[in-house]
């Protein structure tokens, strides 16, 4: 940032301290001399994200994707706080201008999966999370979201091969051993299906 108001790094400072209330009129005296810093912009929304003001934080996400449209940050933060207020097909949008920026972004992949998932677009949804799990096969969340999305579809058999994996390595996510004993159940393997609940419920 270049000749920014001083008033920014307290503000910044404050945000660290999780002092949103007390952030908010440094951030917006900084913005008055630096109007088109979508930086600066995204600082501010993430302050009326926490403070659950989502229309204000929708106004000043929306204005930095207007303000620097090849920011890649502006339009996912944009794309969540739209989601937030179930605004999914605006949502799906921010997050296709995401993509179109930096097509590689298995973080991106998830959001927009989500999006599909929310609006009960499973087979969108499926193919949106198997992109993020081969753009980052690490990430353990993206096996359980692909597994619930394979559930809805009645894909038993790939569903259980992907919360298997979660339990493996997270078996103390109840979570996920209660979403392998609906699977099971429904492959009609009843005393696995009570033993992964039983897990879940522990």
């Amino acid at each position: 940032m270049n000749d920014i108001d001083p008033s920014y790094y307290k503000g910044m400072e404050l945000i660290f301290q999780g002092r949103f209330e007390e952030a908010e009129p440094l951030l917006l005296e900084a913005l008055k001399t630096d109007q088109d810093n979508a930086e600066l912009l995204c600082d501010l929304g993430l302050i009326y994200e926490n403070l659950s003001r989502w229309d204000a934080a929708e106004t000043t996400f929306r204005t930095a994707t207007e303000k620097a449209p090849d920011s890649l940050q502006a339009w996912i933060k944009y794309g969540r706080v739209l989601d937030r207020q179930k605004k999914h097909n605006d949502a799906e949008a921010a997050y296709k201008k995401a993509l179109d920026l930096d097509p590689e972004n298995s973080f991106v992949w998830l959001d927009l999966g989500y999006c599909f998932y929310k609006q009960k677009m499973f087979p969108e949804a499926e193919q949106a999370y198997m992109k993020a799990q081969r753009l980052y096969p690490e990430d353990i969340n993206t096996y359980f979201l692909l597994a619930q999305t394979q559930f809805e579809q009645e894909h038993y058999d790939e569903a259980e091969k992907n919360i298997r994996k979660v339990v493996s390595e997270e078996p103390d996510f109840k979570e996920g051993w209660c979403l392998l004993g609906d699977i099971l159940e429904k492959l009609g393997r009843i005393d696995e299906s009570k033993d992964a609940r039983s897990k879940g419920a522990d």
